[in-house]
């Protein structure tokens, strides 16, 4: 099975398929900006990552998936979520639900 270890902090992404004894890198400069604070899962096959801070603290609103780590698909913004920072993101039922959270 293979493993993937997402660093998006720095947009660097490995994949192990050795039981996480050996990492590859599949990227190490992803499509979307360094970040912090942000919220990160697997929905339907694909990595997201969500919004978050930028390395100045400044929220940001975007929105990006990939189904292999090299590719990344930019959603836009999601103007309507209050939260910008720190939400947990979690998969039950089909959906994609996020909770709680901090604004700027």
């Amino acid at each position: 099975m293979k493993q993937l270890l997402l660093f998006v902090s720095v947009s660097v992404l490995f994949s192990s398929v050795s039981q996480a004894q050996s990492w590859e890198c599949v990227t190490n400069a992803a499509q979307w900006s360094v970040r912090s604070d942000h919220s990160s899962v697997v929905f339907n096959g694909e990595m997201w990552v969500l919004r978050g801070l930028n390395g100045s603290k400044s929220s940001l609103y975007d929105i990006w998936s990939s189904s292999d780590g090299q590719t990344w698909a930019n959603h836009g913004t999601a103007g309507s979520m209050d939260m910008t920072y720190c939400f947990p993101t979690v998969v039950f039922n089909g959906f994609m639900l996020t909770m709680g959270g901090a604004t700027c």
